[in-house]
């Protein structure tokens, strides 16, 4: 984005699209969303309310793709999946959903023969998200899961119902609604 210089009196120039916002920068937006003398208060005109909702929308984009990062890398230091959460702002499952969207992408990506994180890690991840704490699941053999050797496993929750399919690969798939 080109910016005009600003006379000393005058607020920067700001961007006033989604798409010249976000090429600014994760860092760069966080620093014009904190800068009160940024925006205007009162008298603001539809340049003022363009440039709040690019830069808020840009930031918010950027942020929504850094937690995963971030899930994982707590979960890694040792931290609870309700604590992740907690500190993410909704359920164990959603927190686990947007990790593992994450995380499938970047096991699966290989760069110079080298997956954005190995299997082991991905496993476990996934491994301490699923071993809560609480009463034992319920086995459902005789109901099969996607596949020969899939076991259909139900955390009971009291505001919904988890369902866990795992299979002898220990690939795990959580969903809030019965398989099949």
């Amino acid at each position: 984005m080109k910016r005009l210089p600003a006379k000393r009196d005058e607020p920067p120039s700001r961007p006033i699209t989604f798409r010249a916002a976000e090429d600014l920068g994760a860092l760069e937006l966080a620093r014009l969303w904190a800068d009160g003398s940024a925006w205007a208060l009162t008298n603001r005109t539809q340049y003022d309310e363009l440039a709040e909702l690019a830069v808020m929308s840009a930031l918010a984009a950027w942020l929504r793709r850094w937690q995963p990062i971030a899930i994982h890398g707590a979960i890694l230091a040792g931290a609870r999946p309700e604590a992740v959460a907690g500190a993410f702002g909704d359920s164990v499952e959603v927190a686990f959903e947007r990790w593992r969207e994450w995380a499938v992408i970047q096991r699966d990506n290989i760069i110079g023969s080298k997956p954005g994180i190995d299997a082991e890690e991905y496993d476990t991840v996934a491994r301490r998200f699923t071993a809560r704490p609480g009463p034992a699941p319920r086995l459902y053999p005789a109901e099969p899961g996607t596949g020969p050797g899939h076991q259909l496993i139900e955390y009971p929750r009291p505001a919904a119902r988890v369902y866990a399919g795992a299979s002898g690969q220990q690939k795990i798939i959580m969903s809030r609604h019965k398989p099949g």
